[in-house]
């Protein structure tokens, strides 16, 4: 339930910058404040959660959700380092493309 919150917050906050073609900026800008907070409040739950069961793969979610059993880490610190920050600058770069796209075509961004 947390990821589908997180998603519709994500979602939400898109929105949210879309809006400020109908509303005036300052309460659409409220909007995305509001929607990018309680979704990284939710992902940070997310993660102290996986933390304390020791999950750290997708993999080893979805089976701890289907049989309540955490299967043993097979990845090391290294890997596991490598892989968050390449996903980190990857999200970075796609947020960015996704908000550069909406302020150019739907907002009148120029530069």
């Amino acid at each position: 339930m947390q990821i589908f919150g997180i998603l519709i917050c994500v979602l939400f906050t898109y929105l949210s910058l879309i809006s400020m073609r109908w509303l005036p900026a300052g309460i659409a800008m409220m909007l995305v404040a509001t929607f990018a907070t309680l979704g990284v409040v939710l992902s940070i739950t997310l993660i102290t959660k996986t933390r304390s069961f020791e999950l750290n793969t997708y993999r080893q979610i979805l089976q701890y959700l289907k049989t309540g059993e955490v299967a043993p880490n097979q990845t090391s610190t290294k890997q596991r380092t490598v892989v968050i920050i390449f996903s980190a600058l990857l999200g970075a770069v796609i947020g960015l493309i996704l908000t550069l796209l909406i302020g150019i075509y739907l907002l009148g961004w120029s530069f």
